[in-house]
């Protein structure tokens, strides 16, 4: 396998309104700047992208015309070309909620600066492929549902956060590419299950541009090893960072904690009958079903010209080895542990805010307990369990 690594500055100018929380909120200052940054893998002329935003979400017209221009870029199909966005709420308005809508000059600068990024990939490097999964203590699950299964958020209940012990999916997953014959590192890619609200307050940091935690990581990682990082949110609709929301003096800890053990991932080169994938080749889908709306959801106007909801899960495989699942909106860390749960690959790790944006995809269960999440939920009851059917029959499909 050959890779080439690329990304691209997609910080918005400041005074523009801010995505992750009030219709009304205008950035005031940036912090840092935001990136697409990926990776584009090349298994004997089959080439696949996979592209990290930092960004809230992207509706699936969004998704559908970056996907298509970038397949005519490489010489491939739809499916050949993954998004997700990391969700950090320090960035513009993307996608569609409720009667929100993208920031339509920002939006269509986005597909533009991608397809330039595409259009300059750089040269190809053959590599070897390992895979690592640690484990980091670094979130908590925010739905915090009492005996008799009423919930209520983490956010604004504060006072309440010792009761806060729901499910959370504490795996740090990673896929490392290092030259061939020289144990060089070219790229990492990593994937936690915490929102990027670690900065994220009420005050000033709550309107000032930022990728949150992710662009830490990436930085402390491309510092230590040299070569370029893309980070991924893991299925991540309940999970918190610890100590979130409290301001930007909590980025360096939360990434600091996760760089730690992926430190120990840059060793997996040295163990290769454990960790590295013998025969990395790339499969790609798109899998489609209709989901029905919740009974009163307040839908995009997207959406409400259509009967149904279109919604698609994205797949990539590695061989029989690991299969990256792209989700199409902000799933809860329990479903998305139903999907690692079921994988018919060794390991798989779940793509946030990839397809399309969904809004909250909930098990069953948390639309019964009700709160933050369960309220915004577009989807039916039941067809989030399609999503899950869906994706581990793709997977089956994918190994076939």
């Amino acid at each position: 396998m050959k890779i080439a690594s690329f990304s691209k500055k997609i910080t918005p100018e400041c005074g523009t309104l801010i995505a992750g929380y009030g219709p009304h909120d205008v950035s005031v200052a940036i912090h840092d700047d935001l990136y697409l940054s990926g990776i584009c893998l090349d298994d004997n002329g089959h080439k696949v992208l996979l592209i990290s935003y930092d960004l809230l979400g992207m509706d699936a017209w969004y998704v559908q015309e970056i996907r298509q221009r970038c397949a005519q870029i490489i010489g491939g199909n739809e499916a050949d070309v993954l998004l997700t966005c990391t969700h950090t709420h320090g960035g513009p308005s993307t996608r569609s909620v409720k009667t929100k809508v993208p920031d339509d000059k920002i939006a269509h600068q986005i597909i533009d600066w991608t397809v330039e990024a595409v259009q300059n990939i750089g040269d190809f490097t053959e590599c070897d492929v390992y895979f690592y999964s640690g484990e980091c203590n670094m979130n908590i699950n925010r739905r915090i549902t009492s005996n008799y299964n009423v919930c209520v958020q983490l956010s604004g209940n504060r006072d309440q956060e010792s009761m806060a012990k729901g499910y959370c999916d504490r795996e740090l997953g990673m896929l490392l590419f290092y030259k061939k014959d020289t144990q060089e590192l070219l790229h990492s890619i990593l994937n936690y299950a915490a929102h990027p609200l670690a900065s994220h307050t009420h005050g000033k940091s709550g309107h000032t541009i930022t990728a949150d935690y992710p662009g830490v990581i990436r930085r402390m990682m491309e510092d230590e090893s040299g070569a370029p990082c893309t980070f991924i949110t893991g299925a991540a609709g309940d999970q918190f960072p610890i100590d979130s929301e409290t301001g930007f003096e909590a980025l360096p800890h939360m990434a600091y904690m996760l760089f730690k053990e992926a430190i120990k991932g840059l060793t997996a080169f040295r163990h290769p009958e454990r960790f590295k994938i013998e025969n990395p080749t790339l499969k790609t889908s798109i899998e489609c079903f209709e989901a029905n709306p919740r009974q009163d959801a307040i839908l995009p106007q997207y959406y409400q010209e259509k009967g149904t909801i279109p919604c698609e899960v994205q797949l990539l495989g590695f061989g029989d080895t690991i299969c990256l699942v792209g989700v199409p909106g902000e799933m809860l860390a329990e479903v998305g542990q139903e999907i690692k749960w079921h994988s018919p690959f060794r390991k798989a790790f779940i793509l946030y805010n990839s397809t399309a944006y969904l809004s909250y995809l909930c098990h069953g269960n948390a639309l019964i307990a009700g709160s933050y999440e369960a309220n915004c939920q577009m989807i039916s009851q039941r067809d989030t369990l399609k999503l899950v059917c869906c994706a581990v029959d793709g997977m089956h499909k994918l190994l076939q």
